[in-house]
């Protein structure tokens, strides 16, 4: 299945599909700013990665708005908890067998590992939100295929 490419979405300042965050100034008054600018002028961004930078698969997500109105997402990943303790067998030849972990109580536990977080203004997340639901389109009209 091929995606379409990750494309610019839209200016998180005024909604517009032409402009970005580094070129919000053009919406600012310095009329000597716009009027250096032409319209139809191209403009080229590059994208750069920290040395840190790794994708990570998640499966759930939780935070909501603080005071300022910026969103706030924690991303983690569930999964079964790591065993802390298991205890094992030797058979007459020496091999292991019987590897079982150690519960001290019936209770279900299911691990949350916060992988990666962000915080975005109510603008920016409007423009993630129209992003996601575009994509989402796409995955489901190939789906019906």
């Amino acid at each position: 299945m091929c995606l379409k490419p990750i494309e610019f979405i839209g200016c998180a300042f005024c909604g517009g599909d032409d402009c970005s965050y580094f070129v919000k100034r053009l919406h600012e008054k310095p009329e000597t700013i716009r009027e250096s600018k032409k319209m139809g002028q191209k403009v080229r961004y590059e994208y750069k990665s920290t040395d840190d930078y790794k994708p990570v698969y998640v499966t759930g997500v939780h935070g909501g708005f603080n005071g300022s109105n910026d969103l706030i997402a924690h991303f983690f990943f569930e999964h079964l908890p790591v065993w802390k303790e298991s205890i094992s067998e030797l058979n007459n030849d020496g091999s292991v067998r019987d590897i079982t972990d150690v519960n001290y109580d019936d209770t279900i536990q299911v691990s949350r590992t916060i992988q990666t977080g962000i915080i975005m203004n109510i603008e920016a997340a409007k423009v993630f939100r129209k992003w996601l639901d575009d994509h989402i389109s796409i995955i489901e009209a190939q789906k019906k295929i």
